[in-house]
Parts: structure tokens; sequence; C-alpha cells
């Protein structure tokens, strides 16, 4: 099938007319091709010749990936300009992040009310250090320190156990303990603790606790 250059220009550079793909090449030429699948165009002058279901296709698919390119531009701009609107909207939030410490369980308290003088372990702690049912103590000029066995005394202290807290009824303690602490209950009646360490003396845990 011979064709003259300046139609086949035409087909090669035809262009989509409607999304049906509706092409601007004569309908006897479309028609041709139809009919003809396989058949091949050639140029006038004998030097080129084509595959003419080639080009009807290469337009085709060229023409579907313009409308696709146009259509993602499209879409991109639509979203860039809905995040624009949002964020012309919008406003800062007021609120300012506040940093917090989160507070020990009490280890250890100290009760001094007209109800008795006490001091009441932890059930945590009292278990870290074995659940005796004496205790002795020990003071240092910041901390407490209380285990079955401390140094070398026989000050032992009764313990009652209530709900698996350690409670040792003394007067005496409890004022020989604010007395070396300087501890005000002027204006409370108990005092509690948190910071507490463990060690094992003499295959005997104990506990520290540091109370200023």
């Amino acid at each position: 099938m011979a064709i003259n250059r300046e139609t086949l220009d035409r087909i090669k550079n035809s262009k989509r007319e409607d999304s049906n793909m509706v092409l601007d090449v004569d309908e006897t030429i479309v028609q041709a091709v139809n009919n003809l699948n396989e058949a091949n165009i050639t140029t006038i002058d004998g030097n080129e010749t084509y595959n003419a279901s080639e080009i009807i296709e290469d337009q085709i698919h060229d023409g579907a990936t313009q409308e696709a390119i146009l259509v993602e531009t499209e879409v991109d701009d639509n979203e860039e300009n809905i995040a624009e609107d949002v964020l012309s909207n919008a406003k800062s939030v007021s609120s300012r992040n506040v940093s917090r410490t989160i507070g020990k369980a009490g280890a250890i308290s100290i009760v001094n009310a007209n109800t008795g003088n006490r001091i009441t372990i932890a059930r945590e702690c009292y278990s870290a250090i074995g659940n005796p049912s004496k205790v002795q103590f020990a003071l240092t000029d910041n901390n407490l320190i209380v285990g079955e066995k401390v140094l070398e005394n026989n000050n032992d202290f009764n313990v009652k156990e209530s709900s698996g807290k350690a409670i040792i009824y003394s007067s005496a303690l409890v004022r020989e303990i604010t007395d070396n602490f300087n501890l005000d209950f002027s204006n409370r009646t108990s005092l509690t603790f948190s910071d507490v360490q463990y060690s094992n003396a003499d295959d005997v845990q104990i506990m520290i606790v540091k109370i200023k």
C-alpha cells in the first residue's frame, strides 16, 4: 500500500480529539488499516516502510499517556491547593509541653501522731529485706538503715505485719530518728521517704533510705 509523505506525516502527528480516541486521519486510511491489520505503508518514493496498525497504536498510546500525565498533574495540584487552604485556616495550639517527674512509691513512713508513733515499711521494701519478724535500725547523717541484722547490736524491734506492710510501734525510736534528722512534724503527722537502695551485709539484705 503506497501513501505520500504528507498523509504519512498526518498519521504520525495526529492528535487525540476526545476521550473516545477519535484521531484526525482520513476515514479511508483508518478503514484500510482496520481491514489490513498487518498492512505495511510505503512512501511513494519507496524509501520508507511503516506498519500502519503500529502507527495508529502508537498514536493512541501516546494520547493516553499524555492524558494520564495531565490527570496526575491536576490531582497533585488539587491536593496541594487543599493542603494550603487547610494550613491557611489553621492556628497553633496554645498548650505547651510540660515535663513531669513521676515520684517513686513511698518506701518508709515515719508517723508522729496522738494515735501512736510508728514506722511503716512498704510491702515491696519489706519483702526485699526478707519479711523478718524483727528488724534493727542504724543511722547516718543522711540515711536510715533497716534490716534483720544491722551492725553488731541487739536492739531488735518487733514487726507487726498488716496487708504485707511492716509496722514498728516505738515512740522512742520515732523520737530518736526525728532528732537525728531534724524532722519537722509541726504541720503534719507523718513523713514519707521514697529514695531507697538495697545492700547485702553479712548475707543479710538491708535497705538504705535517704532521709536528707
